[in-house]
């Protein structure tokens, strides 16, 4: 198993989850409630499908799993789902503002609800696909099916690290100028997937 592709995985999953994404956003909401072994959970979740997503790309499995997402009702479910979940995120920001509390999620079941989130994602595939043959393409990324594994291995491991992180860093600086920030960053990636969720539900029906 390689060090250097375990090493480059690892840097990759970290600083690739930073961005405010669903998964992200479900984490920080959480540990704002004081539920960080939840959050942590979540992240867990969403670590493992970019695992089993990274582990089969680099193994050469990706083009099968394009298969199984052609037909035009599977895109066409995921993007729905991605456009729910954006429209959840608007409301639960919403409600929390009236209240003047940190939104919550009660619906999120910590683990599961980390991969529903995560499979749910219809640019997911091809952003880890873009990733792994840009790394593959500068050398960055030894070739093999070993290589990959590893890769895939310290994805997991970065992307968990992060929302671990995030979960206690939250968890710890609880109050109302974070609360306003959370709200609005919900309404504002909750927007972005009932957009993005739209535009993709919209190409799926029209392919």
């Amino acid at each position: 198993m390689s060090v250097q592709a375990l090493a480059v995985g690892a840097a990759t999953g970290f600083f690739g989850a930073i961005p405010p994404g669903p998964a992200s956003m479900a984490v920080a909401d959480h540990a704002a409630s004081g539920r960080a072994r939840r959050a942590i959970s979540v992240g867990l979740g969403a670590a493992l499908v970019d695992f089993l997503l990274c582990a089969s790309i680099s193994t050469g499995a990706g083009p099968t799993i394009a298969r199984l997402t052609h037909p035009t009702w599977v895109r066409a479910a995921l993007a729905i789902a991605y456009a729910t979940a954006g429209m959840v995120m608007i409301a639960h920001s919403l409600r929390a503002r009236r209240r003047g509390a940190p939104p919550t999620k009660e619906s999120s079941v910590g683990f599961a609800g980390g991969m529903l989130r995560g499979i749910a994602n219809p640019s997911l595939f091809a952003n880890w696909t873009l990733v792994i043959a840009g790394l593959g393409a500068s050398g960055l990324l030894p070739q093999g099916p070993l290589a990959g594994l590893a890769f895939a291995l310290g994805v997991g491991l970065g992307v968990s690290g992060w929302f671990s992180a995030l979960a206690r860093i939250v968890d710890r600086v609880r109050g109302a100028c974070f609360s306003s920030w959370l709200r609005i960053s919900g309404l504002t990636v909750g927007a972005l997937l009932l957009a993005g969720g739209a535009v993709a539900t919209f190409r799926a029906l029209a392919s």
